[in-house]
């Protein structure tokens, strides 16, 4: 069995961005990986992106914050509950290239 790998990805009102974050992870030549993001308490629409990605991405790992916590407290709840032997953490902004 591989190593696993995980991406962390914190995330507060990031939608328009955050598809494109998770897609970067998806497309990663190493397959063993799971993707977590930390939706911190956002209020556009990203829990519903969110829910969308926990039915269609078995890989997937969401977090809600129940409260804002900021972005270095979501990444490290993310990294705190990630599985991986290496973490990789992105921004929801940021892009991971193959």
């Amino acid at each position: 069995m591989k190593d696993l790998c995980s991406f962390v990805i914190p995330s507060y009102n990031s939608v328009a961005w955050l598809p494109h974050a998770v897609a970067s992870a998806q497309a990663q030549t190493y397959r063993e990986i799971e993707i977590i993001v930390v939706d911190d308490c956002s209020t556009d629409m990203t829990s519903q992106y969110c829910a969308w990605l926990l039915q269609n991405e078995p890989r997937a790992v969401v977090i809600r914050n129940e409260k804002n916590m900021g972005r270095s407290e979501s990444r490290n709840i993310g990294n705190r509950a990630a599985m991986g032997k290496y973490i990789f953490v992105l921004d929801a902004d940021d892009l991971a290239y193959p």
